[in-house]
């Protein structure tokens, strides 16, 4: 019977510290979403080698890109169509790995993004192959990790 109770015992400690483990992929993946969460304006394209200002030639705010965290984002359009000054958003999923952003637009399209550069000011990313590069800056972080030297504003 006290064999019985021990091994039993012994087991429940065995599963208790292995069901209590921590995920190492999914803090990484928490970790690096964090990184990206926050709004993004649009700063500068460059293709095939030419650079251009994403400025809004309407006299708007530039265009932002919007990371949650829970893997939702918006993409925010400013355009002069149907008045002045008119903002369309279009909200999407997306998954972050550290090295690709993939935009969810449905069950059967998406579009990735390459990062090059990600820190407190600066997303830069690279698509088509290379052939054209996204620089953004960021306007507001949702996120700070803790013990972090981000300081705002960044």
């Amino acid at each position: 019977m006290k064999k019985t109770i021990l091994t039993t015992l012994i087991s429940l400690v065995v599963i208790l510290i292995s069901s209590c483990s921590k995920d190492s992929n999914n803090e990484n993946n928490t970790n690096q979403n964090n990184s990206l969460i926050g709004k993004w304006e649009f700063f500068s394209t460059t293709e095939n080698g030419v650079t251009h200002d994403d400025y809004n030639p309407f006299g708007c705010s530039r265009s932002f890109l919007e990371y949650k965290d829970n893997n939702t984002m918006t993409e925010n359009h400013f355009n002069n169509i149907p008045s002045p000054c008119n903002i369309h958003i279009y909200p999407n999923n997306y998954t972050f790995d550290g090295t690709t952003i993939k935009i969810i637009y449905s069950s059967t399209s998406s579009f990735n993004s390459t990062v090059l550069t990600l820190n407190s000011t600066t997303l830069v990313t690279s698509t088509y192959g290379g052939s054209v590069i996204k620089t953004y800056k960021c306007i507001f972080r949702w996120y700070w990790p803790p013990n972090s030297n981000l300081k705002w504003p960044p």
